[in-house]
């Protein structure tokens, strides 16, 4: 009789553990769909700030809100979970407190946008220190942002030495920036068969990294081609799938299709969320919050140098070469006879625009008005059209600045890797699905050698 009575006090010990533990996780869950909740909501207010969510939890439809209802609503999130942490154990949810963190750090910056220097933006948020503009900092006879006691980086040497360069390439009368858009001018592709370029530049991307990654899961990405968004803009839609929304008027040069068919499709941002959809679901993983990225996060940083490396990788120099002569160049009915110089200046012009964080540094902080600004992106960095530059920075802030920095973090830590034996697109694809683990402040210490 005691051994019965035994069993029995034992199954109903493992009952009430059982409905605890589910009773936790539902809990856990209903938490996480607040969260996501709030996310969305604040991309509804301010768009672009949920960078991607590919989650199974539908929200419904976004109630009309303002920033000040969202803060609160997060506030109270927050201590939501604290309390929950007091009584479960449990690792979903000590992330998702991480998450909320983060989130209300973004909240309380654009509900207060002067509170953070440009600085203090790049490393809170991207994990990229840089150093602050010293009060010293002023514009001197022509112009150009005069630091006292800041050396020029790794990356606004090479723009230097580029633009250097440039300028032997391309001699003439003019400025160097008229001279660049001259010679550029010569391999513009007609509008009509803009769209039918591309759509070969993506099938070339995706077979060329089809070769070295397995996306099983993939299916497919979508082009939307409109007027309505000026740089092109990736949104990963869940199970494989990705729409790239494309204003054919910024695809005019011929060297544009190859780049924004590599960083937004293959291996870039498609091919990533790809990888990053299927490291979840091998893992068994299904939470929604693991399925949202928020735009102001080192994650996003690392995934963009990613994406920016990713175009040399599936597209060496020889590579790109054949392809642009033999398939490109005759298609848009443009004179591959000069091909070699154009591959050269369009490299060297990326270079040049690289060096460009000082500058919208010191736009971004009030030192530098946005006419001297504009003049010195263009003049000193050959950047094609530094307005629409200076209000990406109005609108997104430090998030500018992430591009050249984390391209060149991915660069050296890739061939860091490369030294110990690991392909360089082994590496790469664990840099991508390890990005959200990475310690704070990797990116400082991948671009340690180019001075950032």
């Amino acid at each position: 009789m005691r051994v019965k009575l035994a069993a029995v006090i034992c199954i109903l010990i493992s009952l009430v553990a059982g409905f605890v533990w589910f009773a936790s996780q539902t809990s856990v869950a209903s938490l996480a769909e607040d969260y996501i909740d709030i996310a969305l909501k604040l991309d509804g207010i301010s768009r672009g700030e949920v960078d991607n969510y590919f989650g199974s939890y539908d929200p419904g439809q976004i109630s009309e809100t303002s920033l000040d209802e969202i803060l609160i609503t997060a506030g109270d999130l927050k201590a939501r979970v604290d309390r929950a942490r007091e009584d479960i154990s449990d690792s979903r949810l000590e992330g998702l407190a991480l998450k909320i963190a983060h989130l209300l750090r973004v909240l309380d910056f654009l509900a207060d946008g002067d509170s953070l220097s440009f600085s203090e933006e790049l490393g809170g948020f991207f994990g990229i220190p840089i150093d602050e503009l010293r009060p010293e900092t002023r514009l001197d006879a022509s112009g150009r942002v005069v630091s006292v006691d800041r050396a020029p980086t790794a990356l606004e040497l090479a723009a230097s030495e580029a633009v250097e360069e440039l300028d032997k390439l391309l001699p003439g009368q003019g400025s160097l920036p008229f001279r660049v858009s001259d010679f550029q001018s010569r391999f513009l592709v007609p509008l009509s068969k803009r769209e039918q370029l591309f759509e070969l530049a993506l099938d070339a991307c995706e077979k060329n990294t089809k070769e070295n990654w397995e996306l099983h899961l993939d299916s497919g990405v979508k082009i939307n081609w409109t007027r309505e968004v000026s740089t092109p803009w990736h949104s990963y839609l869940g199970e494989g799938a990705s729409e790239i929304s494309i204003n054919p008027l910024a695809m005019g040069y011929v060297g544009s299709m190859i780049d924004v068919a590599c960083h937004e499709g293959y291996p870039g941002h498609h091919a990533q969320h790809v990888l990053l959809e299927q490291s979840l679901n091998e893992m068994g993983d299904f939470s929604p919050e693991e399925r949202l990225m928020l735009l102001r996060t080192q994650k996003t940083a690392v995934l963009e140098g990613a994406a920016d490396y990713g175009i040399s990788l599936a597209f060496p120099q020889d590579k790109r070469l054949e392809f642009e002569r033999d398939v490109l160049f005759p298609l848009a009915g443009l004179d591959a006879s000069e091909i070699e110089s154009y591959l050269r200046v369009h490299h060297l012009v990326k270079i040049a625009n690289a060096g460009v964080t000082k500058t919208i540094q010191a736009y971004a902080d009030e030192k530098l008005p946005s006419v001297a600004a504009a003049v010195r992106l263009e003049n000193d960095f050959l950047v094609a059209s530094p307005r629409a530059v200076l209000e990406f920075v109005d609108r997104y802030g430090a998030y500018a600045a992430i591009y050249p920095i984390s391209g060149s973090t991915v660069t050296g830590f890739l061939s860091s890797l490369a030294k110990l034996n690991i392909a360089y697109w082994d590496g790469l694809q664990e840099l991508i699905i390890g990005a959200e683990k990475l310690p704070e402040g990797f990116i400082s210490s991948g671009a340690s050698s180019d001075g950032n």
